[in-house]
């Protein structure tokens, strides 16, 4: 498994033939985007340093998007989201955790 840091919030992970996306800078953000295909793309807060599913997609590779609570299963990746809130930009906003079971091992993200 390989983890990736791009910067802000934003996550890559690649663990065989799969890759997730977490928190995906958009092209609207005034922060920097890097753009590349995954299977998987997870948005916790929506907000333009939040939302780049845009910036995800590659190609005819086009990837599963959860933008919020809920349990789900992927290409054999178990994640679940759970409700929570944050204070962003200066106001109170609903924010995702997200929890993924992959390779044995479990991530969470914020």
């Amino acid at each position: 498994m390989i983890i990736t840091y791009h910067g802000a919030d934003f996550f890559k992970v690649s663990f065989g033939d799969t890759t997730i996306a977490v928190n995906p800078i958009s092209k609207d953000s005034k922060l920097k985007s890097t753009k590349f295909g995954s299977d998987i793309t997870l948005v916790s807060l929506n907000s333009p340093d939040h939302n780049g599913v845009d910036v995800t997609s590659r190609g005819e590779k086009e990837s599963f998007v959860i933008q919020g609570p809920g349990e789900y299963e992927v290409s054999g990746v178990f994640i679940k989201g759970f409700l929570s809130k944050s204070v962003y930009g200066g106001s109170e906003r609903i924010n995702t955790i997200y929890t993924v079971h992959l390779e044995g091992m479990n991530l969470c993200f914020l």
